[in-house]
């Protein structure tokens, strides 16, 4: 699959994605979806384990999305000509690492993210070296530590000036201290180096 195709395949996700978004019917407490056919399905109160409580909140400048977005807007303001319409940043692949509760520390909830993200940058007419060095300094302070090798690219020469080009970094990590307050579940986004000794006690 060549640059051209992971574009179109990210093109239709994401216009799947924002038509399932248009079409999903709102669902209420106790209640799910079909996954055949979309359709509701309400659970029976009695089999409820937790009462219905307020969503987990995480700070909104320093969730994962948030991470990526930044990543962005430093390419569109980096005075390499890219438009916001020739941009894609997404996330390739994610694991989220989720450690079972130690008998001397059963309140630990806190979650690790671990991700690849594709920076897709079309018919870019810069140089290619010039995007890498860009999204490398972004990295040193979004992913500090990070592997000497954690970026990758490859480009599609479309002419003598026009390229698609594709960066991939590796190894972005956000990791989340859970707790539970009176208004529901909070999840605070911690620097890497502050949270390891919270999730690996």
């Amino acid at each position: 699959m060549d640059i051209a195709d992971k574009a179109a395949a990210i093109e239709e996700m994401n216009r799947a994605q924002a038509l399932a978004a248009r079409t999903r019917i709102p669902a209420v407490p106790g209640s799910a979806e079909c996954e055949d056919c979309g359709d509701l399905i309400r659970t029976p109160a009695a089999a409820r384990i937790h009462p219905p409580r307020a969503a987990p909140s995480a700070k909104p400048a320093t969730n994962a999305m948030q991470k990526l977005a930044d990543l962005r807007q430093a390419l569109l303001a980096s005075g390499l000509n890219i438009q916001p319409e020739d941009i894609t940043v997404r996330v390739k692949s994610g694991t989220v690492r989720s450690h079972y509760e130690h008998p001397d520390q059963a309140t630990n909830h806190n979650l690790r993210l671990e991700y690849s993200a594709e920076v897709l940058i079309a018919e870019y007419h810069g140089s290619p070296a010039a995007a890498c060095w860009m999204v490398a300094e972004w990295l040193h302070n979004a992913q500090p530590g990070h592997k000497p090798d954690a970026l990758k690219f490859e480009a599609d020469i479309l002419d003598d000036e026009r390229a698609d080009l594709l960066i991939t970094v590796s190894g972005l990590t956000d990791i989340y201290h859970v707790h539970d307050a009176a208004d529901g579940i909070h999840l605070d986004a911690c620097t890497p180096t502050h949270i390891d000794r919270k999730v690996y006690p």
